[in-house]
């Protein structure tokens, strides 16, 4: 009997719904997990990742190169998962595991920074975030009900606005941290 009734609530969920489930579920599954395993240990991971990368020898151009290669990678993955038969599924994934990451990304700045980390998190994520959340939502779109199509023309422009993001993020957060 339970089974059936689960049955017919998901059958009533709509793609977004379906969405914004995997995404409320992934932010709490990332605070979860964030004050499950401790605040030492997941700041000693996060933190520690983020002051190793800092340390590279590249120069701005190198560093843009990279950061571009790893988002164009990311879009290219999610505009070919759209293109699979299983793409909502992996959309579902998707959107929780970044949920996840921004759960745990904000619970570790608050555990450092108190109150201000949330005014920290959204500083740096902001202005490369809204370029980074249209692609998704555009490659989300895609991979919704529906048939599904090679946008190639699309899809190098939402390459270019990956870049353009790539771009906030090495070359105006740092000015734009260093005035605060």
């Amino acid at each position: 009997m339970v089974v059936r009734q689960l049955r017919l609530v998901f059958r009533r969920l709509t793609y977004d719904d379906w969405l914004l489930a995997c995404f409320a579920l992934g932010v709490l599954t990332g605070t979860g997990a964030a004050l499950a395993f401790g605040g030492p240990v997941v700041q000693g991971s996060i933190l520690g990742a983020a002051q190793t990368a800092g340390q590279s020898r590249c120069t701005g151009v190198g560093i843009f190169l990279s950061v571009w290669r790893q988002r164009a990678l990311e879009t290219g993955a999610g505009w070919l998962a759209g293109l699979t038969v299983c793409s909502q599924l992996l959309y579902g994934v998707l959107t929780f595991y970044c949920g996840m990451s921004v759960a745990v990304v904000l619970s570790v700045l608050t555990m450092r920074k108190g109150m201000l980390g949330i005014g920290a998190f959204l500083g740096a994520v902001l202005p490369q975030g809204i370029l980074y959340l249209m692609v998704w939502y555009v490659l989300s779109r895609w991979a919704g009900p529906g048939p599904k199509r090679l946008h190639i023309l699309p899809g190098i422009l939402l390459l270019l606005i990956a870049g353009a993001g790539a771009c906030l993020e090495i070359y105006l957060m740092p000015v734009v941290w260093g005035m605060v």
